[in-house]
């Protein structure tokens, strides 16, 4: 449960400073449906290992991946891939390294923009 909580606040803080820069309240209701893709280029619903080069990488670097390979990791469900990307290989410290990077990227910058007058 630590490592889901600690993810939704680093996507929190992330969906926090895009809402800031929004420019309506419209622009902002729509980064939702923009990042409903996320999850589709992640090994939540397919395994990476069948996929071209660079669609693999990709996969295999999305943070969503790493989350998802850790919970699979923690609960028995299935075994870390052989030959994959770092934080797919290693994913119980993937996904909180992960984690604490788009916080310590996207916290403070969403609270620079809240401070900021406008």
């Amino acid at each position: 449960m630590g490592l889901l909580l600690l993810f939704r606040f680093a996507c929190t803080c992330a969906g926090i400073l895009l809402g800031l820069l929004s420019r309506s309240e419209e622009a902002a209701g729509q980064l939702g449906a923009a990042s409903f893709v996320l999850p589709l280029l992640s090994n939540a619903y397919i395994p990476t290992g069948n996929l071209p080069g660079r669609l693999r990488t990709l996969a295999e670097w999305n943070p969503i991946s790493a989350v998802t390979t850790a919970l699979r990791d923690l609960f028995g469900n299935a075994p870390v891939p052989e030959g994959a990307a770092w934080p797919v290989a290693h994913p119980v410290a993937g996904s909180p390294a992960w984690s604490l990077a788009l916080t310590a990227v996207f916290l403070p910058l969403a609270v620079r923009r809240y401070a900021r007058p406008e």
